[in-house]
């Protein structure tokens, strides 16, 4: 089965460089900073901490402090760097101990060339798009004309140890090295950069926007996308401080308009920081209510809170409301807190898009346009000069294609993602990321089908993936369906009972004795009261066309065979002059002297819809595919693949289904794609037993932060399974993960969700309690855990409380 189109978006960005920096050394602090101001997209490059301890600005006295290497794991995810750039020998070890066990065409950058070590192949300068380039670029398209209004750029001279320190972090100074040298140079030229002073008055001059600085050209060419933040950040620390120089670095990559301000310079800043609050207190832009932008006043957190008033702002006569001061820090580190912060998405570059169709067929690769800068046609010898990410839509009945898939920016192996040698590619919250270093017509990409996907991160994760018989049967009635959208059309209780009436089965007739009970047919009378179901609940005359158009149903003819008295079927293509009985084998004529009777026409379920016990578990397993797609809305991103058969260290689990779900597929999430396992049940009265709530606890155990799936084709549990699973989900809540989520959260899903064809608001009004936070939403797979756990098992809202947040919560008082 294939799609038969892909949608991409190709976005071209600068490299994103992750410099890996010990908190405490501002001496390579001020390096990384110099050498941002010579790359392309330089200051959209965040600064990783590696630390043994946290430094005391970072530790907070009444609140639980990260891990150091938590923190760091953290940033790195939320920041998702292209390559990583070792400032101090034995971090990336410490990072990713498998690194150099696996072949990576771009790999990181070693501390040899961060420090320049005499003989090494590679320099700084060989990674990304310098700036000398783009430098080149404008003089020649725009600084050589005499403007009607001319442009001052700026560049700054020796200070004082915190001017310079100041001034290298919030708007750019050169290094001084072999590897740049003659940056600065074409930077003076290019723009008759005027020389001045890092000081106060400098900097009330680029905050009032008089001029620009290096670090406003590495941005050129490319647009900045923020996620809300309307409001201004003034950002107050001590530049002497590297836990503080780090805060306010990676400030700007998520929160817009930073305003940085030195806390030695406080007293000769009031005036402008007042001016800057009274400018920006304005309506917000396109709202009816009147609400009004506020600036956010922060201070670095090696400050003492009292320094805020030194600026004596209650005597400025400023509006009430038109400012906020801020003594803490967003826990960006923190990826899928579900408590009561928010977090900030980072910001996301753009130099060009393009959207491009490309028709798909049963190859790995298509062939899609390359977008590079305009600077130059080559970069130097790493290979890695920019990249274009490649985000994906598919249209048509996708089900083979990968859509969602975990990001591999950080959390790379032998195993996943998985490609060649030939091309390099990774999955990241921007979509697929290539690596070019000329610019070309265009170049090859690999849009992975499903399957390749979940076993390779299996692999990675040291488990053993093959599709279990139950699996096969879904995935052979999936492609007579034609997608999975499709299954609506089994989605109704009549039809899963009548097809499993009429399945193959065997039975027990006596000790040890097993008899085969042979496919059951039914006549058109015996099927009206599936077709009555089926128009009572969807409004609309229904007819078996559609079951005979994805071969679940044929019609044929029943005789009577002429020598044993066996009734026999014979679909249309059977039926001939002489037939065969299925019993004794005797060939004899078909009656061709009397017309068959109505009920000698007869249908019969065939293919996968002809294995019993409800098609070996398929109908439950498709149908709940369906639903955790179409549930929440617009169609989410989703990979999945029916029942695997999983195998670690020995041990077997057994998972009814595996899916990874996106509802965002228009940008970057935090935290990726969800991941959902499973077991699949039907009818059963007691459908639930200890095992199978056994087996979900030990796939939790498997891959924490999974979300269990405990699905069933009837509508109401008993007791008994109400207990099982309300054991399983308050075992799931309390196992908080280093990140503090839960890290096997349950979600609950009965008949009263596969079959119903109203929207999810309906289907709520009818759960016995789902609770107000359920239906006021914001939904998600967490919420929808919580309310199908209170509406399914009979859960108190106590009961809910203290099974999600028994647990310790850092939560800010």
């Amino acid at each position: 089965m294939t799609t038969s189109t892909a949608s991409l978006e190709i976005n071209l960005r600068p490299i994103r460089l992750g410099f890996l920096v010990d908190p405490l050394d501002r001496r390579t602090l001020s390096e990384v900073a110099r050498i941002a101001t010579c790359q392309w997209g330089g200051i959209a490059c965040p600064m990783i901490p590696i630390m043994d301890a946290l430094p005391p600005a970072w530790c907070e006295a009444n609140l639980a402090n990260p891990d150091p290497n938590e923190l760091t794991r953290g940033l790195l995810s939320y920041f998702e760097p292209d390559l990583l750039v070792e400032t101090c020998a034995g971090q990336l070890e410490r990072i990713d101990p498998h690194a150099s066990d696996r072949y990576e065409r771009h790999p990181n950058l070693g501390h040899g060339v961060f420090v320049q070590v005499e003989g090494a192949v590679n320099t700084m300068r060989d990674v990304g798009v310098t700036m000398d380039h783009v430098y080149a670029y404008l003089h020649q398209k725009e600084f050589q004309f005499e403007r009607r209004t001319p442009r001052k750029l700026l560049r700054f001279g020796v200070g004082d140890e915190v001017g310079q320190a100041f001034f290298e972090m919030a708007y750019g100074m050169f290094p001084d090295r072999p590897d740049f040298a003659g940056i600065e140079a074409t930077y003076e030229r290019a723009f008759d950069a005027q020389l001045v002073p890092p000081d106060v008055e400098t900097w009330a001059v680029m905050e009032r926007q008089e001029a620009m600085c290096p670090f406003d050209v590495t941005l050129h060419g490319t647009e900045r996308f923020f996620q809300r933040s309307w409001g201004e950040t003034i950002f107050i620390f001590d530049p002497l401080s590297g836990p503080d120089i780090i805060d306010f670095w990676n400030l700007r990559l998520f929160r817009r308009d930073v305003v940085p301000v030195n806390v030695h310079w406080l007293k000769g800043s009031r005036d402008l920081v007042v001016d800057l609050i009274r400018r920006k207190h304005r309506p917000l832009p396109n709202n009816a209510s009147g609400l009004m932008i506020h600036t956010t006043i922060q201070l670095g957190r090696s400050l003492d809170p009292a320094i805020i008033e030194a600026l004596r702002l209650s005597e400025a006569g400023l509006p009430d409301g038109s400012y906020a001061i801020k003594t803490w820090y967003d826990p960006i580190w923190r990826l899928e807190d579900p408590g009561l912060f928010s977090r900030p998405e980072p910001s996301y570059l753009s130099a060009e898009r393009r959207d491009v169709e490309v028709p798909l067929d049963d190859r790995w690769a298509v062939r899609v346009p390359h977008i590079a800068p305009p600077y130059l046609r080559q970069t130097r010898n790493l290979d890695a000069g920019w990249v274009n990410t490649i985000s994906h839509r598919f249209y048509g009945s996708n089900d083979d294609r990968a859509d969602a898939m975990p990001s591999a920016a950080v959390d790379r192996s032998r195993a996943y993602p998985p490609q060649s040698e030939l091309m390099e590619q990774r999955p990241t919250r921007e979509g697929w990321l290539t690596f070019h270093s000329y610019n070309q017509g265009g170049h090859s990409i690999r849009l992975p089908f499903m399957r390749d996907v979940i076993k390779a991160w299996l692999t990675a994760q040291g488990i053993e993936a093959a599709p279990s018989d139950a699996g096969r049967v879904a995935h052979s009635m999936l492609a007579t369906l034609g997608g999975l959208n499709q299954s609506r059309i089994i989605g109704h209780e009549a039809v899963l009972r009548q097809f499993d009436r009429m399945a193959h089965s065997r039975r027990e007739t006596g000790v040890g004795e097993v008899e085969d009970v042979p496919f059951r047919t039914a006549t058109v009378d015996q099927l009206q009261p599936m077709l009555r179901a089926i128009r009572a609940r969807r409004g609309r005359a229904a007819t078996l066309q559609p079951f005979v158009d994805i071969g679940a149903l044929r019609l044929g003819l029943s005789v009577q065979c002429d020598h044993c008295g066996k009734w026999n079927w014979y679909d249309l293509d059977q039926v001939g002059a002489q037939v065969t009985c299925e019993r004794c084998l005797s060939v004899f004529s078909f009656p061709q002297g009397q017309l068959p009777s109505r009920t000698a026409w007869r249908y019969r379920v065939v293919g996968p819809y002809a294995v019993p016990n409800l098609a070996g578990g398929s109908y439950t397993c498709l149908l709940t595919l369906n639903f955790l797609r179409q549930a929440f809305g617009m169609a989410p991103a989703m990979t999945f693949a029916t029942a695997l058969d999983l195998t670690r260290d020995g041990e077997r689990l057994e998972t009814d289904i595996f899916a990874w779900h996106d509802r965002d597929i228009g940008g970057r999430r935090l935290a990726g794609p969800s991941l959902l396992v499973g077991e699949c049940k039907g009818f059963a009265e007691d459908a639930f037993k200890q095992a199978d709530v056994d087996r979900l606890r030990r796939l939790g155990e498997w891959l924490p932060g999974a979300y269990l799936i405990a699905a069933c084709l009837k509508s109401v549990l008993s007791d008994e399974e109400k207990g099982r699973l309300a054991d399983l989900c308050r075992w799931g809540w309390s196992r908080p993960r280093t990140d503090r989520n839960p890290a096997s959260p349950v979600i609950v899903i009965t008949g009263a969700d596969l079959f119903d064809p109203d929207g999810m608001e309906r289907r709520l009004d009818r759960m016995p309690d789902p609770g107000n936070t359920a239906k006021t939403g914001p939904w998600n797979l967490l919420e929808f855990a919580a309310a199908t756990q209170k509406g399914y098992l009979d859960l108190s809202d106590e009961e809910l409380v203290d099974m999600r947040y028994g647990r310790q919560l850092d939560v800010r008082g």
